[in-house]
């Protein structure tokens, strides 16, 4: 069932932050059907609005193997990402997000899609230098309108927390809420339950991501036309990197993750020029074999879904 358009209207012109409404009744979605390896979940059709703004469908750019995906999410944007990690000739390992949000339910389908598929994803970086310096690297990331997209926020956190390798430092989260419409016809019963169930739907899924229970309950938390912005100290520790399922078996397979003198001491004590080089050729080697890795991993899960549909060509 596709999600209810929702429409701008009194409450989301208050500020220009993003404001999640919910609007639709329960839909019961498989992103592939049966025999693929994804569960099918129970969504509520959600979508973002902004003050003063129609949504936009985002724009896909493929660069190499790497998908920017930038603006709003929208219904559809599922069917895109799909189309271009099935089709593709060089298939992509890495979605880089710029996104203010969207419809929270295709943004979880998205999400589905991204882990079953094993893929990385990228947020946009703006700590660590002045905010000219944060422009540049928007601008070599790709992002078009920097000034509205150089962030994953809202929406657009159910995708990047699916990547099974994550980066970037600008996200932010909040609570959905209905459209006033839906509320004004419903029963106060009825906004309980429905209530309740948007809020377990958001926690199976987090949990599914292996995101730490804590973040479902500071979304609920932050109010409708707030955003909570996540530290640098919440990113290092609970999302940068490698997700933990796969931390002990690229270790098995590469070593640990080398590091220079300099590193391993916390700048106490430098390298010499020999042992710069010769760290700076172990670090090579293992982010060769990082990669490598992570490249024959997702081959090996495009091999196995190719085989379920030739056994079950109807899916």
């Amino acid at each position: 069932m596709t999600a209810i358009p929702c429409r701008v209207n009194a409450l989301t012109r208050r500020s220009r932050r993003p404001a999640i409404m919910l609007a639709g009744w329960l839909s019961k979605y498989s992103v592939c059907g049966a025999p693929c390896l994804m569960k099918s979940w129970v969504i509520l059709g959600v979508c973002l609005l902004f003050a003063l703004f129609q949504a936009h469908s985002a724009d896909f750019t493929v660069d190499g193997g790497k998908i920017l995906i930038e603006g709003d999410i929208t219904v559809g944007d599922f069917e895109k990402l799909q189309k271009i990690t099935n089709d593709h000739p060089v298939r992509p390992g890495t979605v880089e997000l710029a996104s203010p949000g969207g419809d929270v339910a295709e943004a979880i389908k998205m999400g589905l899609l991204v882990r079953k598929l094993r893929l990385s994803t990228s947020a946009p970086l703006t700590s660590g230098g002045w905010a000219e310096s944060a422009k540049l690297r928007a601008q070599e990331f790709g992002i078009k309108d920097v000034e509205r997209n150089n962030t994953c926020a809202s929406a657009c956190f159910f995708i990047y927390v699916a990547g099974v390798d994550r980066m970037g430092d600008t996200i932010g989260i909040h609570r959905p809420y209905f459209d006033p419409a839906v509320l004004r016809k419903s029963e106060g019963s009825d906004v309980i339950e429905r209530s309740r169930s948007v809020k377990s739907i958001v926690e199976s899924y987090l949990r599914e991501m292996g995101v730490p229970s804590k973040y479902a309950e500071l979304m609920f938390d932050t109010k409708k036309d707030e955003i909570r912005w996540l530290t640098k100290d919440e990113i290092s520790r609970d999302f940068f990197g490698l997700i933990p399922e796969l931390q002990d078996w690229v270790e098995s397979r590469c070593g640990k993750q080398p590091q220079s003198k300099y590193q391993s001491t916390g700048g106490r004590v430098k390298d010499t020029k020999d042992e710069a080089l010769a760290s700076f050729k172990e670090s090579q080697r293992w982010f060769d074999c990082y990669s490598n890795s992570l490249q024959q991993m997702r081959y090996d899960v495009i091999l196995q879904i190719s085989r379920e549909r030739q056994r079950n060509p109807s899916q």
